[in-house]
């Protein structure tokens, strides 16, 4: 089991979990496990294999990374490159209208060993969120998901806040494959928002639907805070909130 949080552990324990599901027979649709492993909400199928195709792009592109990572630590491409080839097999999107036999016959437990040795390699990224937190997060954002269907407000501020909610939610679906950094996108994103619109959000401050987003915009950002390693991105997101209240006082 690896120790570092990093993109091979991301991938290690979402593979594994994968491959030793009891319930992902071969001859269940492949479709359906990445669907149920990435939390997508879609249910037209059409829709579904896209946001599918987008986060095994996401998956591709941390197997990059960990294949970058190991040739900066100097260490031989015979010990991960065949491991990495395989992994992507089970990725392609051709499987994905097809049984789940046809990619899980590429999470092999040898392949999944390598990627338990290079989590070990390869630095931490981040300290990994507990689950309790992860689960706090999502039920802050579907408060936040029930105050927008719920509330009167219309037009340019309603859609602003739907948009950089989305972001939000699909960010946190992704930790699991990406980690902090979509958060933190999305966090950005958000205050950038903000800022851009700043005068529509300042025209409707006393809407308690912008007052909700807005708080839990900062608590987004605080628990995104909590998972970073370099210091010099703590509290990142209070210090741009204390900006942010700076536009609405004036």
């Amino acid at each position: 089991m690896p120790t570092h949080y990093n993109a091979a552990s991301r991938l290690h324990k979402l593979f594994n979990g994968l491959a030793n599901n009891a319930a992902y027979t071969d001859q269940y649709p492949a479709l359906a496990v990445w669907s149920e492993a990435f939390y997508l909400r879609s249910t037209e199928e059409r829709y579904l294999a896209y946001e599918i195709v987008e986060n095994l792009k996401n998956v591709r592109n941390q197997l990059t990374l960990i294949k970058t990572g190991m040739v900066k630590l100097n260490f031989s491409p015979i010990l991960y490159d065949s491991a990495i080839i395989h992994l992507e097999e089970a990725i392609s999107p051709l499987f994905l209208n097809d049984r789940w036999g046809r990619a899980k016959q590429f999470l092999k437990i040898e392949y999944l060993t390598t990627l338990s040795f290079c989590s070990e390699i390869l630095p931490s990224e981040e300290t990994e969120f507990p689950l309790k937190d992860i689960n706090e997060i999502k039920k802050l954002l579907a408060e936040l998901r029930t105050e927008t269907e719920r509330s009167q407000i219309q037009g340019a501020i309603q859609e602003t806040i739907i948009y950089h909610l989305s972001r939000m939610e699909n960010a946190v679906d992704a930790y699991n494959i990406r980690g902090v950094k979509a958060m933190q996108e999305a966090l950005v994103a958000g205050l950038g928002g903000v800022v851009v619109n700043k005068e529509l959000f300042k025209e409707h401050i006393n809407e308690p639907l912008v007052s909700s987003f807005l708080n839990k915009l900062q608590r987004f950002g605080e628990f995104t805070d909590t998972a970073q390693k370099a210091e010099f991105l703590i509290s990142y997101s209070q210090k741009a909130f204390d900006v942010m209240q700076s536009y609405f006082s004036n």
